[in-house]
């Protein structure tokens, strides 16, 4: 929330846990590509953390 306005700002981001290309980072060569896809491959966080987790 802005603390200024009261406004509810948006500060998520969908992440994959594994990525989309071969040789991300976390990339499981036994993976399927519906695997990859799947609800159970994704992590809901904030921008900050998303950035950090990515650049590390």
């Amino acid at each position: 929330m802005n603390n200024e306005t009261g406004e509810t700002i948006l500060n998520g981001r969908v992440a994959h846990i594994h990525p989309r290309r071969r040789g991300g980072p976390r990339w499981k060569d036994e993976m399927t590509a519906e695997d990859n896809r799947s609800a159970d491959n994704l992590l809901l966080l904030c921008e900050e953390h998303a950035f950090e987790i990515d650049d590390t």
